[in-house]
């Protein structure tokens, strides 16, 4: 008998109708996948210190993840999202590799 975490199926489907949307929606999917990370992982920090450890390192990984996000929300908050020519240049600025 093999023993393990479960990983729950997770639900793929998004549809995505701009890049704001995607920012956002991105946004969105890292702070909940922190939050879970935060809900499960405190129950076993009093009991288990090297879950703890093994969890950190994810958790760090999310809160990377989420100051990435969220300085790209900060950047559309800097331009008019209807207008493609501020869109086209927050895509260069932000995702164009230099």
């Amino acid at each position: 008998m093999e023993c393990g975490p479960t990983i729950p199926q997770v639900d793929m489907s998004y549809t995505f109708e701009s890049l704001v949307d995607t920012v956002n929606q991105s946004y969105t999917l890292m702070l909940d996948i922190f939050n879970h990370y935060v809900k499960n992982s405190q129950p076993l920090f009093t009991n288990d210190l090297s879950t703890f450890d093994f969890l950190q390192e994810f958790r760090l990984i999310q809160v990377e993840s989420l100051n990435v996000y969220s300085n790209l929300l900060s950047g559309l908050e800097l331009i008019n999202v209807d207008n493609k020519l501020d869109i086209l240049f927050f895509e260069d600025e932000y995702f164009e590799e230099n």
